[in-house]
């Protein structure tokens, strides 16, 4: 079973268990018709609560450069600094899961 106890809404249960079955974030955002973006977003809470590994989407560098990231400006709150901290490497999507996860 797949059933979680997640605060989540219906579209992101939806999500989580075609992740679970083992669909990649593309192939969930075209057959569901959303961008990957709302997939990531989706997958916030079930990486929050442990249910998804953030390991299993994002690399160990990219984990690394937010933990840091975050421990030496633990006052930041907005995407868009660790964003331009690593010029753009690391995506707004995977920095969110990566916050996620801490």
């Amino acid at each position: 079973s797949t059933s979680t106890n997640v605060i989540a809404n219906d579209s992101a249960q939806i999500t989580y268990q075609m992740y679970k079955e083992g669909y990649s974030i593309a192939q969930i955002a075209s057959r569901r018709g959303v961008t990957e973006g709302t997939i990531f977003t989706h997958l916030v809470p079930f990486v929050k609560s442990g249910y998804v590994e953030i390991h299993d989407l994002a690399s160990y560098s990219e984990i690394n450069r937010v933990t840091t990231y975050k421990r030496t400006h633990p006052e930041e709150t907005k995407l868009k600094p660790y964003y331009d901290a690593f010029d753009g490497e690391i995506s707004y999507d995977i920095i969110k899961l990566i916050l996620a996860s801490l």
